[in-house]
This record gives structure tokens, C-alpha cells and sequence, in this order.
């Protein structure tokens, strides 16, 4: 049976190198906390927030974020294809972050808000971007 947590705030916390499997996490605020190699299996993320994050080559499996907001965080070497469900309508925005290595192959992104992000060295090869905002971005690279 999956841990749940409903309405909670974590700060600073660290789960470098951890494993985190069989939780699910609904209406959560993240700030400043670290995912850098994490593990993420059969997890659940439901109208989180992840505030001044970072997600270093973290791996996915059997994941689904749903509503999910990035602000202010670090995405290096993520594979969002793992991210389980459609990315579409699961990520609302990635915004004021810095994305380096990210891989969003062959995946549907309309009217995601990139805005203020850097975004280098990731791919974006037969992605659908209708009306996503890119405004004031850095793509170097991309």
C-alpha cells in the first residue's frame, strides 16, 4: 500500500542517491530540496510544487507527475519520456529553471510555459510545442 502525503510542505530536504517508491504526494510544496540520482518507482505526483529543486539525472519508473510545477529548479538529465501519463497535461510549467540535458523525444508539450528558462544541450526531436511559451529562453544548443 502506497505512503500518502496530502497538503505538506518539505523543506530542504535531501534524497540524493535514495530510492523512493510506492508514495504518492497530492497538493505538496518542495523547496529547495535535492533529487540528484533519486530513484522514483511507482510514485505519484499530484499538483505539486517544486520550488528552488534540483533534479540531477534522477530516473523514473512507473512515475506520473499530474499538475506539476517547476519553478527556480535544476533539471539535468532527465528523461521525461519515463515520466509515466502525458507529460501534456501533467507538467503546467517549467518556469525560471535551468534544463541542461533534458530528453523530451517524440512527446506532446502543448502549452507548456518554459518562460525565463535555460534550456541547453537537450532535445527536443518531433516534439509537439503548440502554443508553448518560450519567451525570454536560452536555447543554446538545443
Amino acid at each position: 500500500m502506497a505512503q500518502i502525503y496530502e497538503d505538506k510542505v518539505f523543506n530542504n530536504l535531501d534524497l540524493s542517491d535514495k530510492g523512493i517508491q510506492d508514495v504518492e504526494f497530492t497538493n505538496c510544496k518542495f523547496f529547495g530540496c535535492k533529487f540528484k540520482q533519486s530513484a522514483f518507482r511507482y510514485v505519484i505526483f499530484n499538483e505539486c510544487t517544486f520550488e528552488d529543486c534540483q533534479f540531477v539525472s534522477a530516473v523514473f519508473d512507473k512515475t506520473e507527475m499530474k499538475y506539476c510545477s517547476f519553478i527556480n529548479s535544476t533539471l539535468i538529465g532527465i528523461n521525461w519520456a519515463d515520466v509515466s501519463g502525458n507529460v501534456a497535461y501533467s507538467i503546467e510549467k517549467i518556469e525560471k529553471c535551468l534544463l541542461k540535458y533534458n530528453d523530451f523525444e517524440n512527446m506532446k508539450l502543448k502549452k507548456l510555459d518554459f518562460g525565463k528558462s535555460e534550456i541547453v544541450f537537450s532535445n527536443f526531436h518531433q516534439v509537439d510545442l503548440y502554443e508553448s511559451n518560450f519567451s525570454e529562453c536560452n536555447l543554446e544548443n538545443t
